[in-house]
């Protein structure tokens, strides 16, 4: 029987809270930092230990490959840094009158922070200059307690060398992984980015990129058209096919072309636009001819509509027209908007019209549509469960493959860092700890 599903309410359904999985860079960041008090013992109790730690905080990257590159810079800035403490402990041993008082003293110090942060600007070593900064304070933040400022300088260097190496050794370390290259994960778009015109945040980006790089299968699953989702993920390099249009479609991006779809009878989506004229509502019918998209408006068109057809027929990958679709489209899914307050009895009118089991019908808010809600059709043979299962055949050894879905860490406001939280589970699922 024809039923219409409210995913408004599924959502809220779902929503929970839960802590966030303890990453391994804090892990290895509290390793580090324990080894550089274990060196502190070795050292006889030497140095200044708390200056190891900080750097041993700072320098611990996300992926060892960043740790290996910024290492030169941050040796740079080590030295910078020293050197900085160096030439203001000898200025004012030879200028005695800048230490007549403490206020002279530490506006000679602002200064000469002023100076190693510009110095790791000129040397093309900026990243490097908080550590910088750090090093020259802990040289001079002392005077005028010091009596040698070369071995007071070489020491306060030495203490931030040892916590660089020590970040560098940590990470450096990984555990034995095998990845898991016979499972594709499923990630729905809406847990890492809140609607169709939102930005997928650069991080999230970079993190996805970084696991298809490694091999990772990823079907990204929208409810959309490819035209909203090419933008959201940039330059992303996609090695898997997407589940599009709420499962009526299986989309490659690579080559812009449609390798599923399943689609809606001509004269079924007819008496649809019938029905829905005769209550006084016009609908978007979304085709699909020779891997373009057509999205034809029909019928009376409310403003919102009106005003998203002509701001949306200039957009790239689609064609927006007016009128009838033609024999040779293949019609994905069709589109009523309807005042948020009427679609509960308009729902009513709908399901007894409607001949059982003509289409597979979801509620969905409109984003930009003001007060208005969405009625979408989509035959009854399609869905993202039926899509899944057509995944595997279009993937090399598709036999082999098994399908894993991957749900959101949490459900908050913050799309951005539940979406990092949900791509750290992925990494750890398609790398875990195997000793076999």
């Amino acid at each position: 029987m024809t039923h219409i599903i409210d995913e408004k309410t599924e959502n809220i359904t779902k929503a929970r809270m839960s802590l966030p999985h303890l990453g391994m860079r804090i892990v290895k960041t509290a390793v580090a930092v324990f080894l550089c008090f274990m060196i502190y013992i070795l050292r006889g109790y030497r140095g200044l230990v708390i200056q190891s730690a900080i750097a041993s905080i700072i320098c611990m990257q996300p992926q060892s490959a960043d740790t290996r590159k910024m290492g030169l810079n941050r040796m740079i800035g080590m030295v910078t840094g020293g050197i900085g403490g160096l030439i203001y402990l000898l200025l004012m041993r030879a200028c005695p009158v800048l230490s007549a008082n403490m206020v002279t003293v530490y506006l000679v110090m602002a200064v000469f922070v002023v100076l190693v942060l510009y110095s790791t600007v000129i040397t093309g070593t900026a990243a490097s200059a908080a550590l910088s900064a750090i090093v020259f304070l802990c040289v001079v933040y002392m005077y005028p307690d010091i009596q040698d400022p070369v071995v007071d300088a070489f020491s306060r260097v030495l203490d931030t060398f040892i916590g660089f190496i020590v970040a560098m050794a940590v990470n450096a370390f990984h555990l034995p992984r095998r990845k898991q290259t016979g499972k594709i994960f499923i990630v729905h778009l809406k847990d890492i980015a809140p609607d169709r015109f939102a930005q997928i945040p650069s991080a999230l980006l970079t993190m996805l990129n970084r696991l298809y790089a490694d091999g990772a299968r990823i079907c990204l699953v929208s409810r959309w058209a490819p035209a909203f989702i090419i933008p959201q993920i940039g330059l992303t390099k996609v090695n898997t096919p997407m589940i599009i249009m709420d499962g009526a479609g299986l989309y490659n991006i690579e080559d812009k072309s449609y390798m599923e779809l399943i689609d809606i009878d001509h004269g079924h989506a007819r008496e649809l636009i019938d029905l829905l004229g005769f209550l006084g509502y016009g609908c978007a019918v979304y085709t699909v001819r020779n891997n373009t998209m057509f999205i034809y408006h029909s019928g009376k068109l409310t403003e919102q509509e009106e005003a998203e057809y002509q701001r949306m027929r200039k957009s790239p990958y689609r064609n927006y027209m007016r009128g009838d679709f033609i024999d040779e489209d293949r019609i994905c899914f069709m589109r009523v908007a309807v005042p948020a307050d009427r679609i509960k009895s308009f729902e009513q009118v709908l399901l007894k019209m409607l001949p059982d089991d003509r289409f597979r019908i979801v509620e969905r808010s409109l984003p930009g549509f003001g007060d208005y809600s969405g009625l979408y059709f989509y035959s009854p043979d399609s869905g993202v469960e039926v899509m899944k299962k057509r995944l595997t055949a279009h993937i090399r050894d598709g036999e082999y493959m098994t399908i894993v879905d991957v749900d959101p860490v949490s459900h908050t406001t913050d799309p951005a860092r539940d979406g990092l939280q949900l791509l750290a589970k992925i990494h750890r699922l398609y790398e875990p700890v195997s000793f076999g």
